[in-house]
């Protein structure tokens, strides 16, 4: 972008149905048209809404920045305070499955911790419709200037479902506070999230100082960001802050693989990294959008345009591309990408009548740093990425066409310097809300007193832009790096099977239950199990259980359902070689299934307990009852050897309580031997359709 009012501005972001630009550049011209338009429309339409009055208040008081008292320290908990933010009425499995994290804060923040959850008037959780103003009305804390963390913490994490806690909420939240997100499917990842999170912090990670630079270079947007944002990191690291190393990959370097490698590859993964690319997007209710939209777009023979066609789906790393073998612990990523962070329900870009399309069925975060969080081997502590679409004029001047990094600089120093993230994060936080102060200023000048289209349009843009970052994550972690002491190897996350022993493979572990239809490592094998229709046959399953291709030559995936046909291995039967072998695969990934089920299966545990009142069970982490009594207990082995413990009272046996143990110790032994015949004989016919 330039001052010039004829030059087009330049959006990012790549359809990946059909392979064209999410958008069309578009003249100032058009922008001013478009805005004034809505924003008229809008006003007749609803009046003044929440953010005109906050934004004027901002305004009215000359002061760009609403963060902490100057008295408080940033750094230490227990001074600036940390709060969670839960829906009013969310499922008490997910508050519980976060337990371990939040009594790891309480201890840090002390007076200054606060949870929102429940229906109470104060201390209780965000109710439907209510907005950031009343929400802090209700709970006594200030809705302008400096942050007072003794009525409300300054950071805060927000839990749950975008359509029930909207982005809208945590952006203007963030206004004041250091906020971030977490939505994850299941109770298990939660619980991933919070003891990953734990163990980066307990002194068992220590990190070297490294930063990844990860830059696609492709077209005129893409080379704009990996010269401009990538490059200009990279020399604002050495200048600044030498005690760190830097890896940068860009243009031909800037592949899957490698950042594939940097995603949980160990030698390979760094403390930061920070990508720039395209981002894929989506029709509306599109089959893929769920799952691919914000996926990042790497370097390839694939270049986006007009008839470019479907991305093949080896340039593209989605949420389920990630490794369950590596370990992601202690990582902070930011994504600079369209939707790399996650997708509003309605367009940010209005209609000239003030109509706002729906550009998805119900707004979410983007797969992958859900993915990044909730790695089965220990996920990253947090991600930044963009709400919608990302634009260029993040990092550069519009006027001198000179790139302006000045926020992502800022950033990384604090971030690099051992402060919290939502701290790190204010430099962002600031640039809206300068932007938003001078854009309400903006809007009626352009209308009566006549500012130049393409400055109006730069800064309709840049506030749009700059509003749509968000902190995927706990606000309040920061790096675990090796300060005297040598870098440790990341861990890994112990997974413990039923029975107690340690696993290799997550598929059988309490963070990735095969029965739980959310878990991403059963979706992923979904996808790739040969008896599903389209499933492209070049896709079979490692023994971690992530989707890899086999052979480039025989035939590429694009995302979006098609694929395209490509050269074929000599005797042109190289699709069904490719199909039998992900049989062959498949057929051996379900004999280390079958060999871990059975080693379950060996022996038979019936308990029964008893508890005072029906209505109040609640099954703790082991899927046991919370303070119930156990009465009667069978074990029996699969070579027959049983242990029965019968339940007594007052010197005699509980015939009422062992009729009922044992009927169910019969029900149980002719369940497990009815899935042995079943799992018998599904084996074997797999085994003849591999031959």
């Amino acid at each position: 972008m330039t001052d010039d009012a004829d030059d087009d501005l330049v959006f990012n972001g790549i359809d990946g149905a059909t392979g064209d630009y999410l958008l069309s550049s578009m003249k100032p011209t058009e922008i001013v048209d478009m805005v004034l338009g809505q924003r008229e429309a809008m006003r007749e339409a609803q009046g003044r809404d929440a953010d005109d009055v906050e934004l004027e208040a901002r305004e009215r008081d000359k002061g760009p920045t609403f963060d902490l008292r100057e008295d408080v320290d940033p750094t230490a908990l227990a001074e600036a305070g940390w709060g969670v933010i839960f829906a009013h009425d969310e499922d008490p499995a997910v508050v519980e499955a976060l337990e371990p994290l939040l009594r790891h804060r309480e201890r840090e923040a002390g007076e200054r911790y606060r949870r929102y959850w429940g229906p109470d008037r104060v201390g209780g959780g965000l109710r439907p419709d209510e907005a950031k103003v009343a929400f802090q009305q209700r709970q006594g804390a200030p809705t302008s200037g400096p942050v007072e963390p003794e009525r409300m913490p300054y950071y805060l994490l927000v839990v749950g479902d975008p359509q029930r806690i909207p982005f809208a909420f945590q952006t203007q939240l963030g206004l004041q506070h250091g906020v971030g997100r977490l939505h994850l499917d299941t109770p298990e990842e939660y619980d991933l999230y919070a003891r990953s999170v734990i163990r980066s912090e307990s002194g068992e990670v220590r990190l070297p100082r490294s930063v990844s630079l990860f830059g696609v270079s492709h077209d005129e947007a893409t080379r704009r960001s990996a010269d401009g944002l990538i490059g200009g990191l990279e020399s604002y690291i050495h200048d600044k802050l030498p005690k760190w190393s830097t890896e940068r990959r860009v243009a031909e370097e800037a592949t899957r693989d490698r950042l594939l490698g940097m995603l949980g590859g160990e030698a390979e993964t760094p403390a930061v990294l920070v990508t720039a690319s395209h981002g894929l997007g989506f029709p509306n209710g599109h089959q893929d959008q769920r799952q691919y939209q914000g996926a990042l777009v790497c370097q390839g023979d694939w270049a986006p345009g007009v008839g470019a066609g479907p991305i093949p789906r080896e340039s593209v790393l989605a949420g389920e591309d990630l490794a369950d073998a590596g370990s992601l612990l202690g990582l902070i990523a930011f994504l600079f990408a369209c939707y790399g962070g996650g997708t509003p329900k309605q367009d940010e870009f209005y209609h000239r009548s003030g109509e706002r399309k729906d550009i998805a069925p119900r707004p979410f975060l983007a797969e992958l740093p859900r993915r990044m969080l909730a790695h089965p081997r220990g996920g990253a502590l947090a991600a930044v990425g963009h709400i919608e679409r990302a634009w260029e004029c993040s990092f550069v001047d519009p006027k001198s066409g000179a790139r302006q990094i000045a926020v992502f600089q800022s950033f990384l120093y604090r971030l690099l310097g051992g402060h919290r993230l939502g701290w790190a994060f204010e430099s962002f936080a600031n640039r809206y809300g300068q932007l938003a102060a001078g854009l309400v200023e903006s809007m009626e000048k352009v209308k009566f007193y006549g500012i130049t289209d393409g400055e109006f349009a730069y800064e309709w843009t840049a506030n749009n832009d700059a509003r749509n970052y968000a902190i995927i994550g706990d606000p309040a972690v920061r790096l675990p790096l090796a300060e005297d002491e040598p870098p440790k190897p990341r861990p890994r996350l112990e997974v413990e099977s039923e029975a107690g022993a340690s696993e290799a493979s997550p598929v059988e572990s309490e963070a990735s239950p095969v029965e739980s239809e959310a878990s991403p490592v059963q979706s992923v094998e979904s996808e790739a199990s040969p008896a599903e229709p389209g499933d492209p046959p070049d896709r079979a399953r490692s023994d971690s259980g992530v989707s890899t291709r086999e052979d480039a030559a025989l035939e590429s995936f694009a995302i979006g359902g098609r694929r395209r046909a490509e050269p074929v291995a000599a005797g042109g039967d190289g699709p069904r070689r490719s199909a039998a072998s992900s049989v062959r695969g498949f057929v051996a990934k379900l004999g280390q299934t079958i060999d871990a089920v059975l080693e379950d299966m060996s022996a038979l545990e019936v308990r029964t307990f008893v508890v005072g009142e029906s209505d109040r069970i609640v099954l703790g982490r082991d899927g046991l009852p919370v303070g119930a009594q156990l009465r009667a207990y069978t074990r029996t082995a699969i070579d027959g050897d049983t242990i029965v413990c019968v339940p007594e009272r007052d010197g005699e046996p509980d015939t009422a309580v062992f009729e009922a143990h044992l009927e169910a110790v019969g029900r149980a032994q002719q369940i497990r031997s009815e899935l042995m015949g079943a799992i018998v004989d599904a084996a074997s016919r797999l085994v003849r359709t591999d031959e």
